[in-house]
Formats: structure tokens, C-alpha cells, sequence
């Protein structure tokens, strides 16, 4: 398993079974429903107890929902997404994995991995509900970290990860330009649909400099800006 070190000072971290602990900075942060959450601040949608409540709901639900029936009860929860939003949304999320296989094809075709090389660790930067995630883990052996802000989309994710059988995977609730990883880790990164979310692009840019590996690959793509 992937160790985890502060996202605010780099400094290493204190586990327990409820959190995480920085001795140099002071900083804790919980570990919910098995899920470290190590988010410097919320997404613009929810703030960030709300967002853990949520989460711990939709995890309960999940016990007894497949993974489609998990978002359509997300939408159901979520009055703020009109209908004909949220049918288009739920079709996104069911297609993710092919979408993911998708965007392995462009990763190939640009040349970024070949059949001569296998990545050893993939970082997925706004993982969403994990359809890249799922593609990747049936294409390589890797191991694979899915990073999130939104803690509520990991508990969706994991749920269509264990239909799917996916037990390489970590998922990590954090910021992308305040990740809690070391230098030099990962071999392939990727950021589908994130750059338009967020504010500080310089320091995403810097965060993934940071904690990617020498010759390693980023593909990222965004459509909204």
C-alpha cells in the first residue's frame, strides 16, 4: 500500500485507526468509512462535514445497491440536479468504463505507453466514479491511486470497484494541487476532466512536477475551458 505524508508540509504522518496525525504541522486528518480524507478544503458544491454525511449514507445504501442503482439514488438525494440533468449525468457515470478504455487507446496512440512498457504506479487525479480507474486495472498490473475531492463520488466509486472485482486500487479523498503522496511516485498520470475545476492551475502543475516519477507520462484533458 501507498504512504501517505501531509498535504500542507510534506512531513510524515502519524496513523491511528481514526486518523492521520502530522507531528511538524500539527494537521490531522480522518480517516471516514475507510477512506482518508485529506482535503485542505471543500469542493464548490458541499462543504466538507456535509459532504462526509452524505458520503457515510450513500455507503450504507451501498450495501444493499448496485452501483447503478447507487447514483440514481444519488440524484434522487440531490434535489439541486434537475431530472433531465441528472438522467444524462447517471448515463455518464454507467459509460465510465468504457470511456476509460477510451482514453488507455488515446494513451497508447499517443505514444505515452507502449507494449514495451508497463507502469508500476497510476495516479488518476478527480477520479469521479473510478471508470478509468476500472479499465486501467484490467489493462495493467499496477497499482492505482484515485484521488477525489469529493468524498461522496469515492463511496460510488468503490462500490462499482467491488462489482468489478478492482482490489489494486487505493481511493484518496484530497485536493490535486495539495496531494498527500512523496516525491517521485507515480509512472503515469492522468487527469481526465479536471484542469477546468481547478483555481490554482500553477500549483496542480507544480503538485504533479512534484510527485511524478523522471520519464514518467500525464495525459490530461479538459473540455469546459
Amino acid at each position: 500500500m501507498l504512504s501517505y505524508k501531509c498535504p500542507r508540509c510534506k512531513g510524515s504522518l502519524d496513523q491511528d485507526s481514526q486518523s492521520f496525525e502530522c507531528a511538524p504541522c500539527a494537521s490531522a486528518y480522518p480517516i471516514v468509512d475507510g477512506i482518508a480524507d485529506f482535503r485542505l478544503y471543500p469542493d464548490p458544491y458541499i462543504d466538507l462535514e456535509a459532504d462526509r454525511a452524505k458520503g457515510l449514507h450513500l455507503a450504507e445504501r451501498a450495501k444493499t445497491m448496485s452501483f447503478k442503482e447507487l447514483v440514481d439514488y444519488y440524484y434522487s438525494i440531490t434535489p439541486e440536479v434537475p431530472a433531465d440533468l441528472a438522467r444524462h449525468y447517471t448515463s455518464h457515470h454507467v459509460a465510465g468504463v468504457v470511456r476509460g478504455a477510451g482514453v488507455l487507446d488515446r494513451i497508447r496512440h499517443y505514444g505515452l505507453i507502449d507494449e514495451s512498457y508497463t507502469p508500476e504506479m497510476i495516479l488518476d487525479l478527480g477520479c469521479g466514479t473510478g471508470g478509468v480507474l476500472a479499465a486501467a486495472a484490467t489493462a495493467f498490473g499496477a497499482q492505482m491511486v484515485g484521488v477525489d475531492i469529493a468524498f461522496r463520488w469515492l463511496v460510488v466509486a468503490r462500490k462499482r470497484l467491488q462489482e468489478l472485482g478492482c482490489t489494486n486500487i487505493q481511493l484518496v479523498c484530497a485536493c490535486a494541487d495539495y496531494l498527500p503522496f512523496d516525491h517521485r511516485i507515480a509512472d503515469l498520470i492522468l487527469a481526465e476532466n479536471l484542469i477546468e475545476h481547478v483555481k490554482d492551475t500553477e500549483t496542480l502543475f507544480c503538485e504533479i512536477e512534484r510527485v511524478r516519477k523522471n520519464r514518467s507520462a500525464l495525459i490530461a484533458r479538459t473540455v469546459n475551458r
